[in-house]
């Protein structure tokens, strides 16, 4: 992003990951499998990687900077709330079966 300047096409790939990453998911059953569900997995997760170090800088070039700083605490507290959940929740969140 910072050698060309423009964030939307990395935005379109990683929507494009995304969606064909989502796509997949519903290929699946329970006879899939494991390396299946791990590159279903793997194409989705680059998707979001690339959305989510792509979306902070996005949003922060139209800011100021005393805005720039809040934006980023906002955005690291999202992080840290999302892992704080992520690995907190119940077991029976994670597996439903």
């Amino acid at each position: 992003m910072q050698n060309l300047g423009k964030y939307n096409p990395f935005h379109i790939l990683s929507f494009a990951f995304i969606i064909i990453g989502f796509g997949l998911f519903t290929l699946r059953d329970q006879h899939s499998p494991t390396g299946e569900w791990v590159v279903f997995q793997a194409i989705e997760s680059v998707g979001l990687g690339i959305f989510l170090t792509t979306a902070l800088p996005a949003v922060q070039v139209k800011l100021s900077d005393g805005d720039t700083a809040k934006a980023t605490g906002v955005w690291r507290l999202c992080e840290a709330l999302a892992w704080f959940l992520a690995l907190l929740s119940p077991p029976p969140f994670q597996h439903p079966n």
